[in-house]
């Protein structure tokens, strides 16, 4: 399992209170951490049968802060692990200030 610091988990209908939907309710359920995709992948292989407990899509966000370029590989294994959960790969890349 993951810190409870870098992890958390909302139901559909509950009051967001922060980020795109604040003050209103989740359309779907959601879960936020903070970890490597690799660690990402584990977690979600570890929860088994998605479809048993009433999880009908992933998606990652990978959020990739940088300096002077921005450069994300995604390991032939890795890829093929997302894929065969099914799991949607997005990746945003912004300049950071530190």
């Amino acid at each position: 399992m993951l810190p409870t610091d870098d992890f958390s988990a909302h139901s559909a209908g509950e009051i967001a209170t922060e980020g795109y939907h604040k003050g209103k309710p989740y359309p779907s359920g959601r879960m936020f951490f903070d970890a490597s995709p690799e660690r990402i992948a584990e977690f979600i292989e570890a929860i088994g049968d998605l479809e048993k407990i009433g999880i009908e899509y992933i998606n990652v966000c990978l959020n990739i802060a940088y300096n002077e370029e921005c450069v994300f590989d995604l390991i032939p294994d890795l890829a093929a692990k997302f894929s065969r959960l099914n799991i949607t790969l997005g990746v945003t890349c912004y300049e950071s200030d530190e």
